[in-house]
């Protein structure tokens, strides 16, 4: 039973890496729209500071949304190793277990609403404000002035955004997941699997503990004829076993947002949120890459990134992933589309 156990559990993770990806729209009271927001367009910008200080960069998307990353730490979301990293990581699921919260003290990411004041200065909900004195086109000098009145002048440069393309400006913005759709099949040794499953919304949990429910299940009906055999109680135990896990480290997703500058920002149901980088990576604009450690450069190299195709119409978007392996024992296969609406 071990290696029909291992191969399950293997593949299955390959699924999931599947599963994981939605955009989405600010939904609660906290993030959300709250009704219409101004378009932020001409205002998105991100800011690198040059000189030693306790924050190291400052974003403010097309979304109305603002970004600070604290420098009292090389990972923002508490990096863990590789063995700590989440099996489950894609798209929309950070690789570690606890993304950080939107608090000061929580970590070294801080995020929110901000509100234009004034000509280059922006109310920045729960942290301060914030004031951009242009210094020639590339650098600026950020006056900070925290919600305690602590202030700062520092310098800092601006980073050049992706060229405003039809796909780009209709791609960053903020999105409602509308529902996750997964279909998938696998053969082990001649036998054959399959499944299909849609979701409302960012429910990843439900959808993946679905999907193994059915796969141990699977497992046992065949093992007699691998010369194996699982039991009931087996199958209920791996079934306990992975539902755990999964409860414990996947959040259920409630919106995420993509910026021109490349960063895209994912938030949960359970007040967390997770922060990544995505680009392009064909000339049509059809199909993006997104890596959970490129900007902050992790150590970690195992399931933190991956290609989804994007396909947009109006005010909707569709995100497609697909993903495959094979090996000696059989194969998998799985295509999960997330329909999005803003």
């Amino acid at each position: 039973m071990k290696n029909l156990k291992y191969f399950f559990t293997v593949t299955f993770a390959l699924v999931i890496g599947g599963v994981i990806s939605s955009c989405s729209k600010d939904s609660d009271s906290s993030d959300g729209e709250g009704g219409a927001r101004p378009d932020y367009r001409a205002e998105s910008a991100m800011f690198t500071i040059n000189q030693s200080s306790k924050y190291s960069m400052i974003e403010l998307t097309e979304s109305g949304n603002y970004l600070v990353v604290l420098s009292n730490s090389p990972y923002p979301n508490y990096a863990p190793s590789v063995e700590q990293a989440n099996e489950y990581t894609s798209i929309l699921v950070a690789p570690w277990a606890e993304p950080a919260t939107r608090s000061k003290t929580a970590g070294n990411l801080i995020t929110g609403k901000y509100t234009k004041t004034d000509e280059l200065q922006y109310e920045l909900e729960g942290f301060g404000s914030l004031k951009v004195v242009k210094t020639d086109e590339n650098n600026v000098v950020l006056d900070i002035k925290e919600t305690d009145g602590t202030s700062f002048s520092l310098p800092a440069t601006i980073v050049e955004k992706y060229e405003g393309s039809t796909n780009t400006t209709g791609l960053c913005r903020t999105w409602t997941i509308q529902n996750t759709h997964l279909k998938a099949r696998m053969e082990f040794q001649g036998e054959k699997f399959s499944f299909e499953k849609t979701v409302n919304g960012g429910d990843i949990p439900t959808l993946m503990i679905s999907m193994y429910t059915d796969l141990y299940k699977w497992a046992a009906s065949i093992s007699s004829k691998m010369g194996q055999t699982i039991t009931q109680d087996q199958v209920n135990y791996m079934i306990q076993e992975q539902t755990e896990k999964i409860k414990a480290s996947v959040p259920v997703a409630s919106s995420i947002l993509f910026s021109q500058s490349g960063t895209y920002i994912v938030f949960y149901a359970n007040d967390t949120f997770g922060v990544a980088k995505w680009n392009w990576i064909n000339e049509n604009e059809t199909t993006i890459r997104y890596a959970w450690d490129r900007i902050y450069g992790t150590n970690q190299s195992a399931n933190i990134s991956g290609n989804c195709d994007v396909a947009l119409s109006g005010k909707q978007c569709k995100l497609i992933e697909s993903k495959s392996q094979y090996n000696e024992n059989g194969m998998i296969e799985s295509t999960t589309t997330y329909t999005l609406v803003e």
